[in-house]
């Protein structure tokens, strides 16, 4: 439902704005969770894109000339009513659907130098639903 309602408000406006990009990469990502459960769910596990599309690469240094000056773009009264709407969208949810990752999922990278084992893998996915109480507060702070 958010992105049809965000597609129409979007779908007539010429935008080239990051900051857009970066406002909803959560909502996006669940997207993809949710789309990706769908087809396993009703297509089986061979026609998964996880197995072409495993990792999504993420870059510490966000903000560059471009994300500067597409900031400004925020001010303008088309991206202002966008900001309204998607803000106002998430207002409106519950709690519960809000804090869920079949929502929006919020990731969070932390580098690690592991010269331990090399067989280690470069990317570790923790499920948030099998965290602790206490490891989720350490996570959320």
């Amino acid at each position: 439902m958010f992105f049809i309602k965000l597609r129409n408000k979007i779908e007539h406006s010429y935008l080239n704005c990051t900051d857009l990009e970066i406002k909803i990469f959560g909502e996006c990502q669940s997207l993809l969770y949710n789309y990706e459960n769908f087809i396993i769910e009703n297509f089986g596990k061979e026609y998964a894109i996880n197995v072409s599309l495993p990792f999504s690469l993420q870059f510490s240094e966000l903000r560059n000339e471009k994300s500067y000056r597409s900031s400004k773009m925020l001010l303008s009264k088309e991206m202002s009513k966008i900001n309204d709407f998607i803000d106002k969208f998430r207002d409106n949810l519950s709690n519960d659907i809000y804090a869920t990752q079949e929502y929006s999922i919020k990731l969070v990278q932390i580098p690690i130098v592991s010269n331990t084992n090399k067989s280690d893998l470069a990317i570790q996915f923790l499920n948030w639903d099998k965290l602790s109480d206490e490891e989720k507060k350490k996570l959320n702070d």
